[in-house]
């Protein structure tokens, strides 16, 4: 989905094996530049991981036309 300036929004992301507190980390697989907004990472469930997004430009961003991937850190 598209987002407008200044405007953010969340999605969660299964993460097979993560629990809940296990530091992650976000990628955004895109041709749209990374230019313009923020991502983070928390896992907040077993096994799920939900991703922050935040348009930081002037601009509308569009994330969709690419894949959110996560990975986390187990301890």
């Amino acid at each position: 989905p598209s987002l407008a300036p200044t405007a953010s929004t969340t999605k969660d992301v299964s993460v097979t094996g993560a629990a809940a507190g296990d530091p992650c980390l976000v990628a955004l697989s895109s041709a749209t530049s990374s230019v313009g907004y923020l991502m983070s990472c928390r896992i907040s469930g077993t096994a799920t991981a939900t991703i922050s997004i935040l348009n930081a430009s002037a601009g509308t961003v569009d994330y969709a036309t690419g894949t959110l991937r996560a990975c986390y850190f187990g301890y």
